[in-house]
């Protein structure tokens, strides 16, 4: 299944391949719409691999969802200004559209882009970049902060395992698809590497996703609060820990302190009314045996449920 969705994704990353000027562009009427020359891959590693070190943020998701978004360019093949072309034009004809469209290598749109220089995000690399990554840590915090007291220290600590970096990414497009489909496709861009990823992202890496592992992670559509250690252990937001396979980013966040065992639990995690991105559910995320430990086999029997279920959904 993780084939399939980097097949599609890569497919739909690929869009920037297609015109960007247009009849109906609110981008060009506006005296927007400007050219530019895309960056080198070793340019782009290297700036992302300097943002990742400057916000404790693994590159290799930095570079996964700028594929996702615009395939890593500023400017299409046209050499004009990569943006969202349904919004623009929706714009155009005087619809309730996001303004600005999508922008560049992040795509940051309507408000989110509003709150940054329009100019430098359509004309500069560099600058669209730095954006989509300081709204990426936005979104890490805002995962952290409706995330259980208790659960926050080991979360600070374990920022370079990929795995911790699911429920942002997804935030990062808004929730927008249920189950993950878009930290799915994320995930799936660092493990198959398609497009200018090969040689930014380093072979061999395989994030997990966390329905793998944690039982019933997607009681709800919108999953459930875990943070997961470099020793291989997760613990859900309710206490329930799991042990299951992590992987490192391959050195752009700051050296962590060694892995220790997981804070105890200081209550039950019951999700309010108040937590307005995940709709106020109480999702349980399953309880294994006394102590929370699960045997191998019975693992490998949740991983397998866990697949069937995502392929039932795609």
């Amino acid at each position: 299944m993780r084939l399939v969705i980097g097949l599609c994704a890569a497919l739909a990353a690929a869009s920037p391949a297609v015109a960007q000027s247009h009849s109906n562009c609110w981008l060009s009427s506006n005296g927007q719409l400007n050219q530019g020359a895309n960056p080198t891959d070793a340019a782009v590693k290297d700036e992302m691999i300097a943002l990742g070190q400057e916000f404790d943020i693994p590159f290799e998701i930095i570079a996964a969802i700028g594929y996702q978004e615009s395939g890593i360019r500023q400017f299409a093949s046209d050499g004009y200004l990569l943006h969202n072309q349904t919004e623009c034009s929706g714009l155009y004809g005087g619809a309730t559209s996001p303004n600005p469209p999508g922008l560049g290598m992040m795509q940051l749109t309507g408000g989110t882009a509003q709150s940054y220089s329009l100019t430098l995000l359509r004309t500069d690399w560099r600058y669209n970049l730095r954006a989509g990554v300081t709204v990426l840590a936005g979104k890490w915090n805002a995962q952290r902060s409706s995330s259980p007291a208790w659960m926050r220290p080991t979360l600070d600590a374990n920022r370079h395992v990929l795995e911790n970096w699911y429920l942002a990414s997804w935030r990062y497009n808004g929730y927008v698809g249920n189950y993950g489909s878009y930290a799915d496709k994320v995930f799936a861009h660092v493990q198959n590497r398609p497009g200018k990823l090969a040689n930014i992202i380093p072979p061999g890496l395989n994030p997990t996703e966390p329905d793998v592992v944690i039982t019933h992670f997607f009681g709800s559509s919108l999953g459930e609060a875990y943070a997961a250690e470099a020793n291989g252990t997760w613990t859900c937001a309710h206490g329930t820990t799991y042990t299951g396979v992590v992987t490192l980013s391959t050195g752009s966040v700051a050296t962590p302190p060694p892995p220790g065992p997981p804070p105890a639990p200081t209550g039950v995690y019951d999700r309010g009314p108040d937590d307005h991105e995940q709709g106020g559910m109480d999702v349980y995320c399953g309880h294994g045996a006394a102590g929370g430990g699960r045997s191998l086999a019975a693992l490998a029997l949740a991983a397998l449920l866990a697949l069937a279920l995502r392929s039932a959904r795609l």
